[in-house]
């Protein structure tokens, strides 16, 4: 298996019978001394292995790295600075302890849900598994993140399982990636007709 195929377990052990499995963090340092920047280059992937949205990922890792982290206009993701992928991908086993991960049985098929409204809300997991709902510290910089960025989905989440795990993965990847860039679209083409409304009221001036 290439390096490009590796795959890890989402629990970061060595068990061969281990059933959630997502490809490993490939990691690509681009640029020069103060535009250098670590490109993510297989986050969709990961993301979707795992059952969140890549937005979701990249900002954890940059706060965790105390580095700016961004998806760009060409649905490039990365953070600021030269970073060790071995680093990355240890906050990426963080990330799923902390906000995949059902508190009760371990088991990272988890769905996110946000109850209440504004200062009020609160979001949790439901396990697939055990069926038990976990509280996140909604105190969190990072959960507030999650309050404030709900999922497209209402119940967004469910780690994939080993088997089929990789086709699954990159069909969700291909049609997220669909889905920005028709949103990006409809924004481009709300402007354009914006400004031919600006063009005609100006033509109609001048006829006056």
């Amino acid at each position: 298996m290439s390096s490009k195929d590796a795959r890890v377990n989402m629990n970061g052990s060595s068990d061969p019978y281990y059933r959630y499995t997502m490809p490993c963090m490939q990691v690509k340092v681009e640029g020069t001394t103060k535009m250098i920047k670590s490109v993510l280059v297989n986050i969709n992937e990961v993301a979707s292995a795992i059952g969140r949205p890549a937005e979701y990922l990249v900002t954890y890792l940059g706060q965790e790295l105390s580095a700016n982290s961004k998806i760009d206009k060409d649905d490039k993701a990365y953070v600021t600075g030269a970073m060790d992928t071995q680093k990355i991908q240890s906050i990426v086993f963080k990330f799923i302890r902390e906000t995949v991960q059902c508190g009760n049985c371990k088991n990272p098929e988890t769905s996110v849900h946000i109850e209440g409204k504004k200062k009020n809300a609160v979001l949790y997991l439901t396990c697939k598994g055990c069926g038990q709902r976990t509280d996140l510290d909604n105190s969190d910089r990072f959960i507030k993140y999650m309050i404030s960025h709900p999922p497209s989905d209402a119940d967004f989440g469910h780690a994939k399982t080993a088997a089929g795990a990789v086709g699954a993965a990159l069909a969700d990847a291909t049609a997220a990636d669909e889905e920005r860039k028709k949103k990006k679209k409809e924004k481009k083409d709300v402007g354009d007709d914006e400004d031919d409304g600006g063009e005609k009221k100006k033509k109609k001036k001048n006829d006056k």
